[in-house]
């Protein structure tokens, strides 16, 4: 019941990051933003050297096995880490990991370093725990030349056909639910990892589904020796955790250096936000006229503007950051280093609102898709 409990607490905790846009993704080395594609490949490669300088002074394997090995668990690693990643974007439960899209420069720390980090530890974490469970099952395995290829070849050949085989059992509906639940109590016979399975088939049938699929197609080649676990020694973890956090934040320096630390797509969703502003100021300017003779506000600049306006947004007209400024168009905040401003009309100045021929407040922002000027000068001269 305890490793239930615990399930449920980290299950718990993951639904607490939420997305704060729809389509938000953070940027790791398998997960590069649009424009930085380049830095996947180096990433792996830089990646695998590390796993193969682990393989090699900590566990004292030949060259040849090291790389290949290493290679083998980068790979496993890469696609589970962004199965995961993907999984929570499909369920709403964190920021997760997607396909490359624009990189959304105009997220600062503050906005998206703890998911940015959140992500990135997780990458770490599974890629020690992946290069641990690997060595120290192999520890008593004296490898041999022909042994590296076929581990790195069976290892290529499975992750890449995963995502097929993982959709035809997907075809399967809850049956596979039940059929891996049995599976893993005769195979394993361990009633802890029963337990996890139990949960993970409840709350993520999915993501149960893929990862149990794929260790009946992968870890047989470990079990298949039928030796014990050589629990690693504690120099021997330190040394592991010291070469994967060095090596996985270096891959992470082009993101930081650009601050693409997300990446995201616009769409319909920013372009939302944007007209909603554009209808807030139709109605702030309507509750200025009525209270001026129907005039509009004797404005020079947008900042005068806002001044004039703020009596009667009710106030909905901070300042603070550019994602809550309403001089900034939010559609623009997230992609751009210096978001675009709305633009005031001077020539609107001090005019009765019913002699207007086109709303006075724009966005200058070239992406942004928003409602026609006409449906906002509707919603001005309109007296409902």
């Amino acid at each position: 019941m305890s490793i239930l409990k615990h399930f449920n607490r980290t299950f718990m905790l993951l639904t607490g990051f939420v997305l704060a846009l729809q389509h938000e993704y953070l940027s790791t080395p398998i997960t590069p933003p649009a424009g930085m594609e380049w830095v996947r490949a180096p990433a792996m490669i830089f990646l695998s050297l590390a796993c193969m300088v682990a393989f090699r002074i900590v566990w004292r394997y030949s060259y040849m096995f090291a790389a290949s090995a290493g290679a083998a668990v980068v790979m496993i690693y890469s696609m589970l880490f962004y199965l995961t990643g993907s999984f929570a974007t499909r369920h709403s439960i964190a920021p997760g990991l997607g396909s490359p899209y624009p990189p959304m420069v105009g997220l600062s720390w503050s906005e998206v370093g703890g998911e940015f980090i959140f992500w990135n530890g997780i990458g770490i974490v599974m890629l020690m725990t992946l290069l641990l469970l690997s060595g120290s099952i192999c520890a008593r395995v004296k490898p041999t030349t022909f042994a590296a290829p076929l581990l790195i070849f069976y290892t290529a050949l499975i992750t890449f056909a995963m995502p097929w085989i993982t959709n035809v059992f997907y075809r399967l509906d809850s049956l596979i639910i039940v059929i891996g639940v049995i599976l893993a109590l005769i195979l394993k016979r361990s009633r802890p990892v029963f337990l996890v399975a139990v949960g993970l088939a409840l709350f993520l049938p999915e993501f149960f589904a893929m990862m149990f699929i794929y260790s009946l197609f992968f870890f047989p080649v470990f079990e298949f020796a039928k030796l014990p676990f050589d629990r690693p020694k504690r120099l021997e973890a330190a040394c592991i955790l010291l070469i994967c956090v060095c090596a996985y934040s270096l891959t992470l320096l082009p993101y930081i250096s650009e601050g693409a630390l997300a990446h995201g797509r616009g769409g319909d969703h920013f372009d939302k936000e944007c007209e909603n502003r554009l209808k807030a100021y139709a109605g702030f300017l309507k509750a200025y006229a009525r209270a001026n003779a129907g005039f509009t506000p004797n404005a020079q600049t947008m900042e005068e503007l806002i001044e004039q306006l703020k009596p009667f947004s009710s106030g909905k007209f901070p300042s603070a950051t550019y994602s809550h400024d309403v001089k900034f168009c939010p559609s623009s905040v997230p992609f751009e280093r210096e978001p675009s401003r709305y633009s005031w009309d001077a020539s609107c100045a001090n005019r009765p609102v019913a002699e207007l021929d086109h709303f006075p407040v724009t966005c200058t922002y070239e992406n942004c898709r928003r409602c026609g000027d006409h449906l906002l000068l509707d919603d001005l001269q309109s007296d409902k």
